[in-house]
């Protein structure tokens, strides 16, 4: 009896491994967000492909970024934007915005500049999880922001510059 039971649950598991849509045919539907969520691995598979062929994302330059000045850029399902209030001698004020599936701001918060490396204080107040692990690079000649998060993933999202 056990044993039928175990092939009938093999079976069951089988064909239902069997049943399930090709990468590619899922992701063709682009049903990835519904109401009880959305499918993190089609998503995050998607925007690879999307944004990430070829060469890695270029950085060079070590200048600063003027003041007034918005970037945005998109990842899976999140719009981030920020725009630079304020910049002086390596240091100024940011404002940030993140869409997507929660919406938040950020604003007035203190920003400084050491060569490439942006650093903003206080980014666990913005409901950022403490255990996101990320670097913020400025890229001077491609006038772009390098958001680089290591954990609990890696990707790289570029903010390109924008109108503000």
């Amino acid at each position: 009896m056990a044993m039928k039971m175990v092939s009938t649950l093999l079976v069951a598991f089988v064909a239902a491994v069997a049943a399930e849509a090709p990468l590619d045919e899922a992701l063709a539907s682009n049903d990835e967000c519904q109401a009880e969520g959305c499918a993190l691995n089609a998503l995050q598979h998607r925007a690879t492909e999307a944004k990430y062929e070829g060469a890695p994302l270029e950085c060079t330059g070590e200048g600063a970024p003027a003041a007034d000045t918005c970037y945005s850029g998109s990842f899976l399902i999140e719009t981030l934007k920020l725009r630079i209030t304020e910049m002086s001698g390596g240091h100024g004020k940011v404002d940030m915005w993140a869409k997507g599936q929660d919406t938040k701001e950020c604003l007035g918060k203190s920003l400084s500049l050491d060569g490439q490396k942006v650093t903003v204080e206080s980014l666990s107040s913005c409901g950022l999880p403490a255990s996101f692990k990320y670097d913020v690079l400025y890229c001077e000649n491609q006038d772009e922001i390098q958001v680089a998060i290591t954990v609990p993933f890696h990707v790289t999202i570029p903010m390109r510059k924008v109108e503000c």
